[in-house]
């Protein structure tokens, strides 16, 4: 979000984050598919999405990786924060700019419209897009569901998504962050079963790799995400983004979810010209536009 102005070479974008995403997930899928328990999980699989290679279980992981933040605004999590503080009801913003009910933010009601539009201009087989649209429509499936074992690949304590962007924002922020072994951590990845349903599970040959990742994890949040500047700054930008809406500079009608070309140019770039361009009406807002735009204290 806002942290590159206090790490200028933190500018990395989403688009590179599910690119790592979907490579991770990949390769602890693959690794997946050689536990013991793979044959059963398998063909519990099968009967629920019809789903019986291997081949299909890693490429629909794969797909999962890439489009598990499709729906997400310009400036990502900041923005949603600035909209669900600025609206007097969450439940019924997300309703009206999406055209669906049951979500609980914003960004995934829009990943699920957005996914199950574009799947339609895609070649692939009925069974993965099925199972691709349960995956980003039902976000919190049961464990007894073998699609829970794909989601926990990509959004767990330790998955997919953390293992790619604690490493990347790390390196990027140019601190001492992101030593630990991604390989050995997807290597030791298995399927587990019990009374309670599917898992993925790691053995103890990839503890230490585990450890280092929760504290860099820990560490990117203390001295990265949630460093003094960088929370007073993401103030700042939600007060900006929320007189946008007040304004009505930015409404429900610039994220059309089934508009996919258009809404993937609603880009931060977009966002930062609007805030940038927005008429201050009183003094605070003038404020708070020198302090972001021109580091003002």
């Amino acid at each position: 979000d806002v942290a590159f102005l206090v790490y200028p070479s933190l500018n990395t974008s989403r688009f590179e984050h599910v690119l790592g995403t979907c490579r991770v997930a990949g390769m602890m899928a693959e690794n997946a598919t050689k536990s013991p328990k793979w044959r059963s999980y398998s063909n519990e699989l099968k009967v629920k999405t019809s789903i019986t290679s291997k081949d299909d279980f890693v490429q629909l992981c794969r797909l999962y990786a890439l489009l598990h933040d499709i729906g997400h605004l310009p400036l990502s999590h900041l923005f949603e924060m600035a909209v669900k503080s600025w609206a007097t009801n969450y439940a019924k913003i997300i309703e009206e700019w999406t055209g669906v009910a049951g979500f609980e933010s914003l960004h995934e009601a829009l990943g699920a419209v957005i996914a199950k539009r574009i799947t339609q201009d895609i070649s692939l087989s009925e069974p993965i897009v099925n199972a691709l649209v349960t995956l980003m429509i039902e976000k919190k499936l049961p464990l007894k569901n073998p699609l829970h074992l794909i989601q926990s690949l990509v959004a767990s304590e330790i998955d997919a998504d953390r293992i790619d962007f604690v490493q990347r924002d790390g390196f990027l922020a140019g601190g001492e962050y992101g030593h630990y072994d991604i390989r050995r951590l997807c290597d030791s990845v298995f399927i587990e079963h019990d009374r309670r349903g599917w898992f993925i599970t790691f053995s103890e040959k990839a503890l230490t790799s585990m450890e280092a990742l929760l504290h860099d994890r820990y560490r990117t949040h203390v001295w990265i995400h949630f460093h003094h500047r960088v929370v007073t700054t993401k103030m700042l930008v939600i007060f900006l983004i929320q007189k946008a809406l007040d304004q009505r500079i930015i409404t429900k009608e610039h994220f059309d979810p089934t508009d996919v070309e258009a809404f993937s140019l609603k880009d931060d770039v977009w966002l930062w010209s609007v805030l940038r361009e927005m008429k201050a009406d009183d003094e605070t807002t003038r404020m708070v536009q020198h302090a972001v735009f021109y580091r003002e204290k």
